[in-house]
């Protein structure tokens, strides 16, 4: 969606991802449980940001390409000293179109930090027929979604940022309290019996619409598109067993895969 590429091509947005190093735990999680996987692979990186996944799983690669639609984030990546290797790669290419990469086909594909949610349900299911496409036989895929069944503790006022000023906070305060109102109204109580829904969940401070899916619909999502060998991780970096997906109320939730 054209408004969230142009959200991340932001100054402002660039800068905060320029701070960002850290794995989350699940990512931590999942680099233990493919090690073997990311020794001389060929990594595709999409949505890469400003690098911060680039040295933790790029690292034992043969050949990393980090892609992202936002021209500046792939700047950031450019302009970093750490990533200047031979094996590391940054291309401007949006998940949508990446069939044009011609250095395909890749053992190992990772959409970190649900980048898989800035487009809409279609350009979602392009992206995993693009991924059943690009990656070997029994290749790997990693990714995490926004939880739908999430939203009942959206926008709840409890957000107050001991390192922001008090007018800060009580702009942010008064945000929530807006757009929790109006997702009230346009919404029913959740969790709905629907399985994917496209909101505005206040990222990017309002600016950005995104994609929030039931998680055991997103294991038949994948099943549907010839992936296999399904496992899901929480944010605590616990594997969850797939029968209690739907008990989970985690933001999101991370996926690993393997193409059929």
């Amino acid at each position: 969606m054209r408004e969230n590429q142009a959200a991340y091509n932001s100054e402002a947005v660039i800068g905060q991802y320029r701070q960002m190093h850290d794995l989350q735990r699940p990512e931590r999680a999942i680099i233990k449980e493919t090690e073997e996987r990311l020794r001389a692979c060929r990594l595709l990186d999409i949505g890469v940001g400003a690098g911060r996944t680039t040295p933790h799983f790029g690292r034992d690669a043969a050949y990393y390409l980090g892609i992202d639609s936002a021209p500046q984030m792939i700047q950031a990546c450019t302009e970093n000293d750490h990533y200047q290797r031979d094996t590391y790669h940054f291309r401007v290419m949006d998940a949508v179109n990446m069939l044009e990469l011609d250095e395909a086909p890749f053992d190992y594909a990772l959409f970190s930090y649900n980048g898989i949610d800035l487009v809409d349900d279609s350009e979602r299911r392009i992206i995993f027929n693009n991924l059943k496409k690009m990656l070997k036989h029994d290749g790997c895929l990693v990714f995490s979604s926004h939880n739908i069944l999430s939203l009942n503790d959206l926008f709840c006022i409890h957000r107050y940022d001991t390192s922001m000023s008090l007018l800060r906070n009580i702009y942010w305060l008064l945000k929530e309290r807006y757009y929790r109102r109006l997702f009230e109204q346009q919404h029913p109580p959740w969790p709905p019996d629907i399985d994917f829904k496209l909101i505005h969940d206040g990222s990017i401070n309002f600016k950005t619409i995104t994609y929030y899916i039931r998680p055991s619909f997103q294991i038949r999502q994948l099943q549907e598109h010839g992936f296999h060998s399904i496992r899901a991780f929480s944010i605590s970096g616990a594997e969850i067993m797939l029968k209690d997906l739907d008990l989970i109320t985690d933001p999101w939730v991370y996926f690993l895969c393997f193409n059929a």
